[in-house]
């Protein structure tokens, strides 16, 4: 019998009880279950955000602790994003091997106790290993928390709900300078044999490492492995009990009320539960893995995906090139001009000789003191630095707000076009630093 494509038939599936996925999921409608998910998506993205703006407010205080230079700084940056890079290349065949769900919270769980050790680490190299793990962990939220809530939810909510998982990416960058004004003036510190654990050390757990494991516990606890992934593994009968468990909490019906008992692909294909493929699986090698892995890539770069990916891979280098090109700089920058407004009041210095003026003595050469000297002997932590940081997260969340509002009305290749970030990467080009000299002092 020929099973008829029920993506708009919803009358049909409550009459026979046979739908294809999307109309299944169409079904358990949106409620608590969608909001649920959308603000634990939201709160696991902001965990990655956050991870990722971490340098932006330790390194300009850590290099004072660890002693290394600007460039030794700017490793530590480095092998973060490398990590995050490496992750990015495999996760995609492994979650769609073993699961969204155990690759998104194994790596929450190992990424933020990765970043609580970060906190303890007494020298350079310790730092910037740790930070490799760190930054391969976050990776996978990264990556995979659009696909992962976006199988959850219907066409209709899906686009919206993705911008409003997203804002909390931006949001994550309004809120660090925010935690980073509250801890790192606090002053507090013990001594232990190693180092003095400080303020920015305890910024790093508050704010990289405590998120992550907050988010792995509320998917773990609250939140399920998707129907999409579930169905296409052969495990019918579990994909069905995911989304009958979603129609109760959407709509406070009985599970048993749900119309679809048996689920088809999208042009009626029937795929019964196989108990034998579900298990073989869940045990592909290491080897077959890897060769999902190398065939997806080479997809990429074969038409038509190439032109698409080329196209999409420019818009993300160019929109991140601000956040990270710059963005991870910026109190660095802003501190580096109030330790030289400090001594030269009605002086006046641009972006490019600051970025080289620190190996620049700034007294007599008998006396002479370089900018980051200054900085470490003052211990001095100005609150124009956060204030100027806040502003600009503030600057980049509107974009993401106006997106939320206009993606289901506009399309999202306009919104896409008009680019949400390029005006908010301008104005991070043209923010002057603001010279309050109301210093606090971190121990």
């Amino acid at each position: 019998m020929k099973i008829p494509d029920l993506r708009q038939d919803e009358k049909s599936v409550k009459d026979n009880g046979v739908a294809d996925l999307d109309t299944a999921i169409k079904l358990t409608g949106f409620g608590k279950f969608n909001i649920c998910l959308i603000a634990i998506g939201g709160m696991c993205f902001m965990g990655s955000g956050l991870e990722y703006g971490l340098h932006a407010y330790t390194l300009p205080y850590a290099k004072c602790d660890l002693k290394i230079s600007t460039a030794q700084a700017g490793i530590v940056n480095a092998m973060f994003l490398a990590g995050s890079i490496t992750c990015s290349v495999i996760c995609g065949a492994v979650a769609d091997t073993i699961g969204r769900k155990k690759v998104i919270t194994t790596a929450l769980f190992v990424g933020g106790i990765s970043t609580i050790l970060a906190s303890f680490s007494p020298n350079l190299t310790m730092f910037a290993v740790v930070r490799f793990i760190s930054g391969f962990m976050s990776g996978a939220p990264g990556c995979l928390i659009f696909s992962y809530a976006g199988e959850f939810l219907a066409d209709k909510y899906r686009a919206r709900a993705i911008c409003t998982i997203g804002f909390c990416w931006t949001s994550a960058w309004l809120l660090s300078p925010l935690f980073s004004w509250i801890i790192i003036p606090s002053g507090l510190s013990f001594e232990t044999p190693f180092f003095t654990y400080n303020t920015w050390r305890l910024f790093v757990v508050i704010v990289g490492g405590i998120p992550n494991i907050i988010s792995g516990f509320a998917i773990t606890y609250v939140l399920t492995e998707t129907p999409k992934f579930l169905f296409v593994q052969g495990r019918q009968a579990e994909a069905i009990e995911i989304l009958k468990m979603m129609y109760h909490k959407n709509t406070g019906n009985s599970p048993d009320e749900y119309p679809v008992k048996r689920l088809v692909s999208t042009y009626g294909t029937d795929l019964d539960d196989n108990s034998d493929a579900s298990e073989a699986n869940q045990k592909k090698s290491l080897k077959v893995v890897l060769l999902m892995m190398a065939s997806q890539i080479k997809q990429i770069f074969n038409p038509p995906h190439l032109k698409r990916a080329l196209l999409v891979s420019s818009i993300y280098f160019s929109n991140f090139f601000g956040y990270y090109g710059l963005g991870l700089w910026l109190p660095e920058l802003f501190n580096r001009f109030q330790a030289y407004y400090s001594q030269f009041p009605e002086g006046n210095i641009g972006v490019c000789e600051l970025s080289n003026y620190q190996n620049i003595t700034m007294t007599s050469p008998a006396n002479s003191t370089s900018l980051t000297e200054i900085v470490c002997e003052n211990r001095s932590v100005n609150l124009a630095v956060f204030s100027n940081t806040f502003i600009i997260g503030a600057a980049c969340c509107t974009g993401n707000l106006i997106a939320i509002f206009l993606t289901n009305k506009v399309g999202s290749r306009l919104l896409s076009g008009g680019g949400d970030r390029v005006d908010t990467t301008e104005v991070k080009m043209k923010i002057r630093p603001y010279t309050d000299t109301t210093d606090y002092y971190f121990q």
